[in-house]
């Protein structure tokens, strides 16, 4: 529970004893029936019980409809699980119910803050009616410490909550700093008010702030600082020369904050500065670090892009995509996906974790830097390596803290463009064929060389075979297809050049241009590896073109090839499954499993089929001997699995799920499937979002479902997510905001939504909320059984092909 919403429930309820006598009124909150449902309340607020509490809640607005707190008590509650929209209403009723009431205005000023499923200062949020409500709390009580701060502190975000960042109303939050301190003098205010200073530049009052009657913490940590900005280095020096006389401990406490606050601030040559003397006198590595790259940023937020210079455009690219960039708390967020999207990178949400995971990382000299310093001193600490040409195109390697990212720029009208930024072999295989186009074979095979490199991880080294060559021996339709087709190296031949670009293009996007050149090198080549490896590349583009006799077919002639693949195996019972014929699949499983109990292909197949049947305690029951299955195979061999069963037991937890069985079930299921194969997927995160609603833990399905977005690389919430918030919102009996959110699943031709885990289940809990038949699971199959997160091509938890 945050700061404020505890001083909220505080401020919701009046003490007994201040209240007037017991019996005085049906709405003073002070007789036994309302004590016992505050009681309640508070009960299950303590212990995370929030449905109990909602349930008192709304018993107490029932008792004493007159009064604001019932309604401030149940808009907390349901903010707590995400329902953002439900609270605001809550906290609006509680308004309108007593306008004059400083905790009905505080509690909807910090619903405001939120976004529509319960994220603080996202987008999404309403900034403006949060300040207007904090404005008016603070009316009502001037002396309110805590609705001062927290509009000072939503008045230091801008419009898409970033920490001091473009539009954040500064001098407006040190105006409510001052007012606050000058009538309540709490010493709360001196730390923040320190700070707004600095970033407002107005380094004059920091310093007549801190030598006056101010916290001495705050003294030591800014004074320094603030003489930096107002006087210049050199002044600081002296203070800091004396100091080190005095108290070395003090003087290195002293030199990190410098080190914190000035890079922070951008005050680079005073950094710079401060940093050469520490070096001769003290000794200060973080000092002297800081200040060697703080020099570096200064120079790099000068520089301009050159249309023909690799480096300084990949610069200009970084930049300009991480402009709403925010520091905040130690942390990371990305504010406007919108920028991201227009770059139409397909590596963004790659980099986009790797940077906020060295963000995490807790860098002191990355706290609380506004967003554009803090690109300029990622891209001072960067090193660059540059390959290619400007005929070619170019690969730029950069290295920052131990992160590496790769980015491509190719030659247009006589200028350098930005290509992608890692993860992109489907782009360079399009430079590739781009590049035969125009007869230049060695731009083509250089295209596919950083592709195999990007994929694999190493460097490539002329004419080397596939590093997974030996995987591809034990079992070679288990290997990448182009791993397999791109051995040739300088002497590859422009045919052989092009297949293996189109093994690069079997997604929904090129599949259809990838098939005919597949099908073409197929018919030419006789080596068998190849063969399979083109056969694999036509199925996955047949998947991706909805082709699924076409799939089942070419799945079945490369088990046909190689009949004791355990992947060829899979993926053909797969393929017909997702064609429609799960019952072939599961007969066929089942027969074999009768000769050998212990075949785990078979047994994976028919979780597969079983659950895309719709038969949840069956997909539970096959999955459960499918897990002791390879427990027993590890024990035997002495060696930890290496089987991902991701797929197959999401897809029975699902099933179940969506059959109505036991959610706890559904959880013991998802938790083996991170112990045998590590990380959730992001739709197995989304099925354990809805495990949890369905066992009433609301918080931790919030929880979820907030990972499931970040896994999956979305900031607004899609149809998946907003079917765990209506799920809630049935949890704690608000069926008219289920009915709502369940609208928003939907929304569209219900054609849309042919085998859409998150549509099927609504349309059911719609027409069960209106009093109508459900409508029947499409293809006679569990709704979604096989798809409950974003589409194959997008995620990996589908199950293998």
């Amino acid at each position: 529970m945050s700061k404020v919403a505890a001083v909220l429930l505080l401020l919701a309820f009046p003490a007994p004893g201040l209240s007037d006598e017991a019996g005085a009124g049906p709405c003073r909150l002070n007789g036994l029936a309302e004590r016992s449902r505050i009681e309640a309340i508070e009960v299950g607020v303590a212990r995370g019980d929030l449905r109990s509490a909602a349930a008192a809640a709304r018993e107490l607005q029932a008792l004493c409809p007159a009064e604001p707190a019932p309604s401030i008590v149940l808009a907390h509650v349901l903010l707590r699980v995400g329902l953002g929209e439900p609270s605001r209403s809550e906290a609006r009723r509680a308004v309108e119910t007593d306008p004059e009431s400083v905790a009905a205005w505080s509690a909807l000023a910090f619903v405001l803050e939120h976004d529509p499923i319960g994220r603080r200062h996202f987008p999404g949020s309403d900034r403006a009616g949060a300040v207007a409500a904090w404005q008016r709390a603070r009316k009502l009580d001037p002396l309110d410490v805590d609705a001062g701060l927290a509009l000072a502190e939503l008045l230091q975000r801008d419009a898409d909550g970033a920490m001091f960042g473009e539009g954040a109303e500064v001098g407006a939050a040190i105006t409510v700093y001052q007012e606050l301190r000058s009538t309540t003098g709490d010493r709360r205010i001196d730390a923040p008010l320190a700070q707004a200073l600095a970033f407002a530049g107005r380094y004059e009052e920091l310093v007549a702030f801190t030598e006056g009657d101010v916290d001495p913490g705050v003294r030591a940590e800014w004074r320094l600082t603030a003489l930096a900005g107002a006087r210049g280095a050199r002044v600081v020096i002296a203070e800091l020369a004396a100091l080190s006389r005095e108290d070395p401990e003090a003087t290195r406490w002293a030199e990190e904050a410098l080190a914190l606050h000035l890079s922070g601030l951008g005050l680079f040559d005073q950094l710079a500065t401060i940093g050469d003397w520490t070096v001769a006198e003290t000794g200060s590595p973080l000092l002297a670090d800081s200040a060697r790259v703080a020099l570096r940023a200064r120079e790099a937020s000068a520089i301009k892009a050159s249309p023909d210079d690799p480096v300084s455009i990949f610069r200009e690219f970084h930049r300009s995509l991480h402009s709403r960039r925010a520091m905040d708390d130690f942390s990371a967020r990305w504010w406007s996906r919108r920028t991201y999207d227009a770059t139409a990178n397909a590596g963004r949400e790659a980099f986009e974790r790797r940077l906020i995971a060295l963000a995490e990382g807790k860098d002191p000299r990355l706290v609380d830097m506004r967003p554009s310093h803090f690109v300029w001193f990622c891209e001072a600490s960067a090193a660059y390596e540059v390959e290619g040409s400007k005929e070619i195109g170019f690969r730029v390697t950069r290295r920052n803290y131990g992160v590496e990212d790769v980015g491509y720029l190719v030659p247009e009208q006589g200028e350098l463009r930005v290509l992608a930024l890692t993860q992109s072999a489907e782009r360079m295989a399009d430079q590739a064929l781009w590049a035969l186009g125009r007869d230049d074979p060695a731009a083509a095979r250089q295209w596919l060389d950083w592709a195999w490199e990007d994929i694999t991880g190493n460097e490539r080294k002329p004419g080397e075979e596939s590093s997974l060559a030996a995987c591809a021996d034990a079992d070679p339709v288990f290997c990448d297809p182009f791993l397999r087709l791109w051995p040739c190296g300088e002497g590859c031949p422009v045919e052989e050049i092009r297949a293996a670009a189109a093994a690069l293009l079997t997604t929904p996007r090129t599949a259809k241009r990838a098939a005919p050149i597949l099908e073409a090198a197929f018919e030419r080549t006789q080596d068998p590896l190849r063969r399979t490896a083109l056969l694999i590349a036509l199925r996955d583009a047949s998947y991706s073109l909805g082709e699924d006799e076409r799939t089942v077919e070419i799945a079945r002639r490369i088990l046909a090839l190689h009949p004791t693949s355990p992947t060829a195996r899979l993926q053909a019972c797969v393929a017909a499954i997702e064609a429609g014929d799960a019952g072939g699949p599961a007969r066929r499983a089942e027969r074999e499993l009768a000769e050998h109990p212990d075949d785990i292909v078979a047994r994976r197949c028919l979780v597969q089929a079983l659950s895309f049947a719709g038969d949840g305690p069956g997909s539970v029951r096959e999955a459960r001997k499918l897990i002791a299955a390879v427990a027993s195979r590890d024990e035997a061999s002495g060696v930890e699995s290496s089987a991902t069963l991701g797929p197959e037991l999401n897809n029975a937890a699902w099933a179940l799920l969506a059959s109505g069985g036991d959610p706890a079930d559904a959880l013991i299921l998802l938790n083996a499937a991170t112990e045998l194969g590590g990380e959730l997927s992001g739709a197995a995160r989304h099925t354990r979002a809805v495990a949890l609603a369905e066992a009433g833990q609301l918080v931790e399905a919030r929880d979820t479902t907030w990972d499931y977005l970040d896994a999956v690389g979305l900031v607004d919430p899609d149809p998946d997510a907003w079917y765990v918030f209506g799920r809630i919102a049935e949890q704690l009996d608000r069926p008219e905001s289920a009915q709502a959110i369940y609208r928003r699943v939907v929304a569209g031709p219900e054609s849309e939504f042919p085998r859409d885990s998150a549509g099927a289940l609504a349309r059911r809990r719609l027409a069960a909320l209106d009093g109508r038949k459900a409508p029947a699971a499409p293809g006679g199959g569990a709704p979604g059984a096989l798809s409950t997160g974003p589409s194959p091509e997008d995620d990996d938890s589908g199950p293998p092909r």
